[in-house]
């Protein structure tokens, strides 16, 4: 979705999806602080119904970033990138014993 959703953290993030360029990275954090380092190999564009972007890539850890075309939101634009590293987030800290 282009635009996102008003009052989320998802408003606008894909915008400027359409400048991201081969050989360029993308991290993804995941909810527990790891990191996934991907590099962009591929962009096309697809029709509003055609799901094949949504297929595995065999032999590839990738991931699809996918939103829709300017000026008319008619087709998808397809961002694939593959992961090339992985940060482990912060380490959990404990949490203090609780008397029963």
């Amino acid at each position: 979705h282009r635009l996102g959703y008003p009052r989320t953290k998802s408003f606008l993030v894909f915008w400027d999806l359409n400048k991201l360029r081969t050989g360029r990275k993308v991290m993804l954090t995941d909810s527990q602080g790891e990191r996934y380092i991907y590099r962009v190999y591929d962009r096309f564009v697809v029709g509003p119904h055609d799901a094949s972007a949504t297929k595995p890539v065999a032999g590839r850890n990738i991931v699809s970033l996918q939103t829709c075309t300017l000026p008319n939101y008619t087709d998808r634009l397809i961002v694939r990138a593959e992961l090339t590293k992985t940060i482990q987030g912060p380490k959990p800290q404990p949490t203090p014993n609780k008397p029963t």
